[in-house]
């Protein structure tokens, strides 16, 4: 039974990524800030689970006194508001680094670095590649700062290093306010959808398939490989209307009512590498893909009516009145 550490694992991508490799038998350690967040479903013989600060990583020794086969770094501190936020970004480089260097005393054979798509991220205007230099927000740049530190340092530890770069990634039991949740949610809604001009390449991938593609990139990738986890690459625009047509008809999408500021340089990215080493390509129907995830919103809106519906009936009921 191979043993598989992983931070994180609070997260929409975390929380599939513990329950699939649990479900093919594989011991799991979690790390996590929070051991509240961690679902019931995550709850097993097999899964441990530490609560842990990022501040606290030179002391993982004190809590893991074993070794393990795999470190899968999928934490990441400061997303959203503080994507260009400097100071929370760079705090992310230390932990990395601990993590890699306790792996390492710990007979790890390989560390498997998270990235984003974001990291390909690029001014409009910009003139050079991606491969060039070319960046276009501090959330990427650290990523990649980070990646290539990381890099180096499984040189001088001897681990096998492998990143990852996940593309959007859509599915039940995401929470956030990313991209795609927001115009699925718009769409039940029945609200239009304002968006860019949509010609630049974009790629949605359903959960399943993007914690597949991890696993397989973990097991099967080659060491020193930066690997794509994507689907399939279309013009934003072609991506949107496929999900209006299938989810709400009838809603508008306007096109052009937000200038658009960068774009995903897919010319520095090899989109086809994982396939190649690993024969991995996701497998689930992209309308299959946006039933689930529309399936479990509803179920999430119906129970946020519930415990609305409960507060105001707890608040107003006879045993608050004049404070009895």
């Amino acid at each position: 039974m191979k043993h598989i550490v992983i931070n994180g694992t609070t997260g929409f991508i975390g929380q599939h990524l513990v329950k699939l490799l649990l479900s093919k038998n594989f011991r799991v350690t979690s790390i996590v800030r929070d051991k509240n967040k961690v679902h019931q479903d995550l709850i097993n013989v097999n899964h441990k689970i530490i609560e842990l600060g990022f501040h606290e990583y030179q002391n993982l020794n004190n809590y893991i006194d074993c070794n393990f086969d795999i470190f899968i770094h999928l934490a990441w501190s400061g997303y959203g508001k503080n994507t260009n936020n400097v100071d929370a970004q760079i705090e992310n480089i230390i932990p990395v680094i601990k993590a890699m260097q306790f792996s390492s005393e710990k007979m790890c054979k390989r560390f498997i670095f998270v990235s984003s798509f974001s990291e390909y991220m690029i001014d409009e205007n910009e003139t050079m590649q991606h491969i060039e230099g070319a960046a276009s927000n501090i959330y990427g740049s650290v990523k990649k700062a980070t990646r290539i530190i990381a890099h180096s340092l499984s040189k001088q530890l001897n681990i096998e290093f492998i990143s990852v770069a996940l593309a959007n990634t859509f599915g039940p039991g995401d929470i956030s306010e990313r991209s795609t949740n927001v115009i699925i949610k718009k769409l039940l809604d029945e609200e239009p959808v304002l968006l860019t001009h949509g010609n630049h390449l974009y790629d949605w991938i359903y959960i399943n398939d993007t914690v597949n593609g991890i696993i397989s990139a973990s097991l099967h990738g080659k060491p020193d490989e930066f690997y794509y986890i994507g689907d399939q690459l279309r013009p934003l625009k072609e991506i949107i209307r496929e999900v209006r047509d299938h989810i709400s008809p009838e809603v508008d999408i306007i096109l052009g009512a937000y200038e658009e500021k960068f774009h995903v340089d897919y010319s520095s990215v090899d989109i086809n590498k994982l396939y190649k080493h690993t024969s991995f390509k996701p497998k689930t129907n992209f309308l299959i893909a946006l039933d689930e995830t529309v399936k479990w919103i509803k179920q999430m809106n119906i129970k946020e009516e519930d415990k609305v519906a409960g507060k105001y009936v707890k608040e107003n009921s006879y045993e608050n009145i004049d404070g009895k």
